[in-house]
């Protein structure tokens, strides 16, 4: 007797365990269940596109969240068309600007190496820009040249020949094809300059936010 009475306590015990275990897988189970799962929007024709992440089409149209048994859990109302083209607007600004970040520490590393690089590119130009200029003083010296015998053929009533009308003509496009060089070199040095600042200013931003 005292025997049956141990195992009906150890089958009591048993039960009781069975029961609570039940019960809580059960309740672990609502939970999961009642997790939501699915992102539902309805498109022009009345179409319900299902998908399990939020995409931008489901914020401008207004979308529910379903439970996995497609039950609906919440509504959120659509964007405004306005205010939804701006945040996508800032959206790919900030992507833009993030690559771009990423392709300027890899280029530059740091602000002190930019600011190296630009006095390089800067030098350079100048360099450039100079010799231009010796070359146009070279070309103007000609032209002096060739003036005073112009007008020597002048004064002693001579027909000016032909060789030297050409060699004028070439002179004056040379002194014009240099100059332009020499704008175009000037812009150069202006526009790389902005550049790198631009550069360097973001870089410093960068290095205060790490």
């Amino acid at each position: 007797m005292l025997f049956e009475t141990a195992f009906s306590k150890k089958n009591r015990f048993k039960k009781v365990l069975g029961t609570t275990f039940a019960l809580t897988f059960s309740h672990f189970l609502f939970l999961n269940t009642a997790h939501a799962t699915w992102y539902r929007y309805y498109d022009n024709r009345g179409i319900a596109n299902i998908s399990t992440t939020v995409s931008p089409e489901h914020i401008r149209r207004g979308y529910e969240t379903l439970d996995s048994r497609m039950q609906v859990i919440r509504k959120a109302q659509p964007f405004e068309s306005e205010q939804f083209a701006k945040l996508e607007a800032q959206r790919e600004q900030a992507y833009k600007q993030r690559n771009n970040d990423i392709r300027l520490k890899s280029a530059y590393s740091n602000s002190h190496l930019a600011e190296i690089k630009k006095r390089e590119m800067l030098t350079a130009i100048q360099q450039q820009i100079n010799f231009q200029k010796k070359q146009l003083n070279l070309i103007y010296k000609d032209q002096l040249i060739l003036k005073q015998q112009e007008q020597a053929a002048t004064l002693s009533g001579k027909a000016i020949p032909s060789t030297l009308k050409n060699a004028l003509q070439t002179n004056a496009n040379q002194i014009e094809r240099t100059q332009n060089s020499i704008l175009i070199s000037q812009t150069s040095y202006q526009r790389t300059e902005q550049q790198y600042d631009a550069i360097i200013a973001r870089l410093k931003v960068l290095e205060t936010q790490n």
